[in-house]
This record gives C-alpha cells, structure tokens and sequence, in this order.
C-alpha cells in the first residue's frame, strides 16, 4: 500500500499530462480526468454490491479508470469536434455529442465488463494469475 501511494498519484499526473498534450486544452484535459474518482467511487460500490473483496493487485480495480479516461476522450473529442465544426453552443454540443456517442460509450463499459468477467469465474489459470506479484 506504500508503494500505491505514490504510484497512483504519479500515473494520474501522467495521464492529465498525456491528454492536455494531446487535447492542447487545460479544460478538456481536466474534465476527463474529473472523471477519474468518479469512477473509482463506482467501482468500489459495484465491488460492494457484488460482495467481490476489493484487491488493488487486481485488473478490477483499475478497470473503471481505463473505462472512464477511454470514454471521457471519446465524449470530449465529439464535443469539440462538434462546437468547431458546426459552431454549437456547449449546451447544444453536450446533448447532441452524448446522444451521438452513447452506443460507443456503452460498448466501451460492456467490453470493460466482459473482460473482467474470467475473474468472476476463476479457473486455474485464473487462479494462477491472480496470485500476488512478487514485486508488490
């Protein structure tokens, strides 16, 4: 748990440098990685709900962050593309990229879902792989 407590940090600020280099925007930039506890906070309470322990060492518990950095890039690049393109208000843009984009987010949070579906199911080489890391 040390370790994560520079680790996560450090990978946020990696991924808000990443997407404010490649969006060229602070604003956009930091709306996607608003989303970031958002997101934790749910997958912790799907964990809860579930009955699943909640185990960093796990892909389950960084899977909700993947999904949500991955859709709020997708809803992001719509949004602008939108407002530049066709001139729409944020309002307008906001409504429209959503309707536009929801099929691509929704697939987005099932494929997430289905692939953690294995851990669900342990098998033995499931069981093989979810054994602790030796470097953790």
């Amino acid at each position: 748990m040390k370790r994560l407590s520079w680790v996560v940090p450090l990978s946020i600020l990696l991924i808000f440098v990443l997407l404010f280099n490649a969006f060229k925007s602070l604003r956009s930039a930091l709306l996607i990685v608003a989303n970031i506890p958002l997101a934790l906070i749910g997958g912790i309470l799907a964990l809860a709900a579930t009955g699943i322990p909640c185990r960093c060492r796990r892909p389950s518990a960084s899977s909700p962050v993947r999904a949500a950095v991955l859709n709020g890039v997708v809803m992001v690049t719509c949004y602008d593309q939108l407002r530049q393109n066709e001139g729409l208000g944020v309002a307008e843009a906001v409504v429209r990229g959503s309707m536009e984009r929801l099929r691509t987010v929704l697939m987005t949070a099932l494929l997430a879902m289905l692939g953690l579906l294995p851990w669900r199911c342990p098998t033995r080489s499931v069981r093989r792989r979810s054994a602790p890391w030796p470097w953790w």
